[in-house]
């Protein structure tokens, strides 16, 4: 379970991070992609060797802040699977819940609840996820988070399946000159190994909107606060997944519009387009 969730992990970053995991043999029109490049509307991700594809769709509420993104799963069951997320904001549009909704075949299999609480100086100190037992197995994760002043420093993490809560690891943050996510170590209780993940990014503006809490696992890295400021040009670490970024088409405004990942070490690759309004 540990090793499935060390990968899952990366793969989360690179989808909020980058863009998404997967697929299609269609090509995506890139007149269609957007005119005034401002807000992200939706986002397709395809594999260069397969018939599936993922597509993202982005819905803003009062002063373009993110309130609900859909993920649709082509091709992988005799229906399309989705994933919706519904984003509950307070004061200032700070992010205070959020309600996810998964079906497959038409069928609803997955239900959850995440809570985000704050200190007096308005950073976020706890998060909470929550999933019934009655659509899955049933859990309650929690995350502690620390600072230096106002810059995340460590994250620890707490698990319970259907039992008493345990610690699961510790993640210690390092950050680039650019304020981004530049390496994260993880210090699992079980097994004991360190998991150290790198980042490396451009220049150019990340298009993904802030505060996509897709998992709340990695929510502090993608909470508006700590959205990465630029695009990831390639990750590396000691789990099973390095991915490097090999192609690059841009917007007028810097926002990408095209991009192609290259997983090291193997012929697969997957392909993004970023579509704007």
């Amino acid at each position: 379970m540990i090793r499935s969730l060390r990968i899952s992990a990366v793969l989360i970053l690179m989808i909020l991070l980058s863009a998404g995991i997967m697929v299609s043999c269609k090509k995506e029109k890139p007149a269609s992609q957007g005119t005034n490049f401002n807000l992200l509307l939706k986002l397709v991700s395809q594999d260069g060797g397969t018939n599936r594809k993922i597509v993202y769709d982005y819905t803003y509420g009062q002063g373009n802040i993110l309130s609900q993104m859909v993920t649709t799963y082509y091709n992988y069951s005799s229906s399309p699977d989705q994933f919706k997320q519904y984003f509950y904001r307070g004061t200032g549009g700070r992010l205070d819940s959020l309600i996810s909704y998964g079906t497959t075949n038409g069928q609803l299999t997955y239900t959850g609840r995440a809570f985000f609480y704050y200190g007096a100086n308005g950073l976020l100190t706890m998060s909470k996820s929550i999933t019934p037992p009655t659509l899955a197995a049933g859990y309650e994760d929690s995350s502690v988070y620390q600072y230096n002043g106002t810059v995340l420093q460590k994250r620890t993490d707490y698990r319970s399946f259907g039992g008493p809560y345990s610690l699961l690891c510790e993640a210690q943050y390092q950050y680039t000159t650019s304020s981004n996510p530049g390496q994260v170590i993880f210090k699992w209780v079980n097994p004991t190994p360190t998991d150290t993940l790198r980042f490396q990014y451009d220049n150019n503006p990340n298009p993904i909107p802030a505060g996509p809490v897709t998992n709340f696992y990695w929510a502090p890295v993608y909470y508006n606060y700590m959205q990465p400021a630029n695009n990831i040009l390639s990750s590396s670490g000691t789990p099973e997944i390095d991915i490097n970024y090999t192609e690059y088409r841009f917007s007028n405004n810097q926002k990408p519009l095209y991009r192609k990942a290259l997983h090291v070490g193997s012929p697969n690759f997957t392909e993004y387009y970023y579509y704007y309004d």
